[in-house]
C-alpha cells in the first residue's frame, strides 16, 4: 500500500516523474498491471520518504511500444 512508480532518464532519479501512486492495499500473490505514458531508461518503484517498509517484489516486467526509442533522441 502507499508505493509509487517512477520513469526517468537519470539513476538517480533526480529528474524522474511519477506516473502511478497505488494506496489500494493488496494480498499476498496480487498481480497488478499499470499503464504509464511516461518514456524513460530508468523505473523506479518504492514508497514515499516517510514511509521504512520493506517492499517485496517477485516480478517486474517493463514493456515498452516499438518505436518509442528512437523518441529520446
Amino acid at each position: 500500500k502507499d508505493f509509487f512508480i517512477q520513469v526517468g532518464n537519470n539513476a538517480d532519479g533526480s529528474e524522474a516523474q511519477q506516473c502511478v501512486f497505488d494506496s489500494v492495499p493488496y494480498q499476498a500473490s496480487e498481480s497488478r498491471v499499470y499503464d504509464c505514458p511516461l518514456t524513460g531508461q530508468y523505473v523506479r518503484i518504492g514508497f514515499p520518504p516517510d514511509r521504512k517498509n520493506f517492499l517485496q517484489l517477485c516480478e517486474v516486467q517493463v514493456e515498452g511500444e516499438k518505436g518509442m526509442l528512437k523518441s529520446l533522441y
